[in-house]
């Protein structure tokens, strides 16, 4: 998630980015699942759709941002 995400006051405050998933349309389709920066896209088989999926990170001092993948 370091391609999209990036946190300016990391080497002042120390703090690292935290990944959550914020918003799944179609969780039958697609599940996600975060270690460290990595996000691991788990599909159902057999199944077809679209989904989108909110990611959001935060800087654990109150600091949030949100993407939208689709």
């Amino acid at each position: 998630m370091t391609g999209v995400f990036a946190d300016p006051d990391e080497i002042t405050d120390g703090q690292v980015l935290n990944f959550t998933l914020a918003n799944n349309t179609h969780p039958d389709l697609v599940s996600a699942r975060f270690h460290d920066s990595f996000l691991t896209l788990h599909f159902t088989p057999n199944a077809f759709g679209s989904a989108t999926l909110v990611v959001r990170a935060s800087d654990g001092l109150g600091g949030t941002v949100e993407d939208t993948f689709t």
